[in-house]
């Protein structure tokens, strides 16, 4: 059952109005013929169907009468396109009116049920549902769509709804990465603290106005405020309809979080194809897992905003990159500030809320790991002086590794006071007018240097292991990686490979080794002495991650999810870039880091770390 208003006797102008409706619908000669409608004297038909406005779900279609038990709360709705509509009067007399809406318009709101069915509904029933009526013409002359969406109550007028959202500053790519616009990768932070917030009211009808911290706004039904972060009162207030003169009170709190991601490699998103490199220099990507986890952060809630920066940068140490200068990134261009004092200068006058930080990789030598074992056979053996960095006497790989990894804790320990500390940060840069900072992260009252919960420190993923096939098998049970890198040329020559056993290695001692045990690595060569028993003095990368070194959240879950993915994985399960057989192994390839599959799932994983660490507003 459909009603309409007619603003004139021509019918030449067509309208929809809830409130134009005081009375239910009358018995007549002309509703045998489907659809009717009154307007002052005149009683028409409409002939054929067509979908302006509520469609014919159910046949018992009883329109909300304002005069009488049922007040509506809540109707927004969507209009589009044309239709011309046939009217025929009760003498037979037919007219035609193309009825066009730019804008969306009031309907009415017919509740599903007949007259007796809902008169029996209890006092307080509240009644809610939407519909569209695009699908519902038989024979429409135009194309025409209207949603509607109601909420009613039967009973007395209730009180108004609102709603608000934070508009967001960190959005993604068509191809869901992180979008990088003007050199940035959410919206600048703005000097007058001042963030986007939406109101919403017009479900309650069009005149309605705001007065928000006493401060009233009557331009529209849905203003677009800038207000500071933290709590404010709105009220709504109904200027006319059946609930006009009821308002609704409401504090909110806007929400915003600055999320810093730091650190080398894995924080900055190094990878291979995907998009490429929105930030070339340091090998910055929308895909990274940090960047991804700050896109998840900003989509968990309406009522939060998200800003990210993405300082971290490809080769990056502890001391080179991280709280120094980086003087030879991969893109070539020397950047003379620190990430920690990049990140104090970009936020200064802010709070920061989180940080996701991937560091210690590049600080143990695992890149120079893998070129070693590509090139060498029983890596871990290797004895060359100055092979794996600047070596005054000869050692092994396995020794080298085992007394950087001894290092980590220490270098944790620098970091952490740059982050959280109360003491003074050693950060430099080559400017010397620059002091160094302490970003202090997730900072309160109670603790004004910093949260250390605050800092999510990532694991690294597993990159050595495939599902099935046969080969060595790993102690969780899966497939090591072999022949990696095998028969690629370098500028000395061609390499090896990396076998099943110097993968175990790398996996089993410097990402998971337990200080006091021992790995048997079994040495490519034939006779009775190939187990040599590798004492582990130090725990792996990993294992000092797991432990959440000074009290940082240790952002744990990849390594796990990432088993089974490795380098040597089917293509359809490898979660980890190779390098290709026409490659150079130089430092502009990116292999041994995830693909797209891989830091989506990665990030993932860490999207859940930084929302316990920096929990938005509901």
């Amino acid at each position: 059952m459909y009603t309409t208003t007619y603003t004139d006797n021509s019918l030449e102008d067509l309208s929809f109005s809830a409130d134009a409706h005081v009375a239910h619908h009358q018995q007549s000669a002309c509703e045998a013929g489907g659809f009717f409608t009154t307007n002052a004297d005149a009683t028409a038909r409409l002939v054929g169907s067509f979908s302006a406005g509520p469609p014919p779900v159910n046949p018992a279609l009883y329109e909300l009468d304002p005069a009488a038990d049922w007040t509506a709360l809540m109707s927004t709705f969507d209009t589009s396109m044309a239709v011309t509509f046939h009217i025929e009067d009760c003498d037979g007399n037919t007219t035609s009116v193309t009825h066009q809406e730019v804008e969306p318009a009031p309907v009415p709101i017919f509740l599903p049920g007949t007259q007796a069915e809902l008169d029996a509904m209890p006092t307080g029933t509240v009644l809610e549902d939407s519909y569209s009526t695009g699908d519902l013409n038989e024979a429409p002359d135009g194309v025409y769509t209207r949603s509607v969406t109601y909420r009613a109550v039967k009973g007395v007028a209730q009180d108004p709804e609102f709603t608000w959202e934070v508009a967001p500053r960190t959005s993604a790519r068509p191809d869901g990465a992180v979008a990088y616009t003007d050199g940035r990768w959410s919206t600048p932070l703005p000097d007058d603290h001042l963030l986007e917030v939406r109101l919403g009211g017009c479900g309650n009808g069009p005149n309605v106005h705001f007065v928000v911290d006493d401060i009233t706004y009557a331009t529209d039904c849905d203003p677009l405020l800038y207000l500071t972060e933290g709590p404010h009162t709105v009220t709504l207030v109904v200027e006319s309809g059946p609930a006009a003169g009821h308002s609704t009170t409401r504090q909110i709190d806007v929400d915003h979080q600055l999320v810093v991601g730091l650190g080398d490699s894995f924080g900055s998103g190094e990878s291979r194809g995907d998009g490429g490199f929105a930030d070339p220099n340091c090998r910055r990507a929308g895909w990274s897992a940090q960047a991804l986890a700050a896109l998840a952060l900003e989509d968990a809630s309406d009522h939060s905003t998200v800003t990210f920066l993405h300082l971290a940068c490809s080769g990056a140490t502890v001391g080179k990159g991280l709280l120094g200068p980086y003087p030879n990134p991969p893109g070539g261009a020397p950047v003379p500030r620190s990430q920690v004092t990049q990140a104090a200068l970009d936020t200064s006058g802010w709070d920061i809320d989180a940080a996701l930080l991937s560091i210690g990789g590049n600080d143990i030598g695992f890149a120079d790991v893998l070129k070693t074992c590509g090139r060498y056979k029983n890596c871990p053996l290797t004895n060359k002086r100055g092979l794996i960095g600047n070596l005054t006497v000869p050692v092994t790989l396995h020794r080298e590794a085992q007394a950087k990894l001894h290092r980590l804790r220490r270098f944790y320990a620098r970091v952490s006071t740059c982050l959280t500390g109360a003491d003074t940060c050693l950060a430099t840069d080559w400017t010397a007018a620059m002091p160094a900072a302490n970003l202090a992260i997730g900072a309160t009252d109670s603790a004004p240097s910093g949260s250390p919960a605050a800092v999510v420190l990532s694991e690294y993923p597993d990159l050595a292991t495939r599902t099935g096939g046969r080969g060595m098998t790993s102690p969780d049970g899966y497939t090591y990686c072999k022949n990696a890198l095998s028969g690629l040329s370098v500028p000395s020559g061609s390499l090896d490979g990396i076998q099943d056993e110097e993968f175990a290695w790398a996996r089993e001692v410097l990402q998971r080794g337990r200080a006091g045990t021992t790995f048997t690595f079994r040495k490519d060569v034939p006779g009775p002495d190939r187990d040599v028993k590798l004492h582990v003095t130090s725990n792996g990368l990993n294992s000092v991650i797991g432990k959440g070194p000074q009290g940082w959240t240790a952002g744990v879950g990849a390594f796990k999810k990432f088993r089974g993915h490795g380098y040597c994985a089917k293509d359809a399960d490898r979660w980890i870039t190779q390098m290709q057989p026409d490659t150079v192994v130089r430092e502009k390839t990116s292999p041994f880091h995830p693909n797209k599959a891989g830091y989506v799932a990665w990030g993932t994983i860490l999207a859940r770390h930084l929302r316990a660490a920096a929990p938005p507003t509901p």
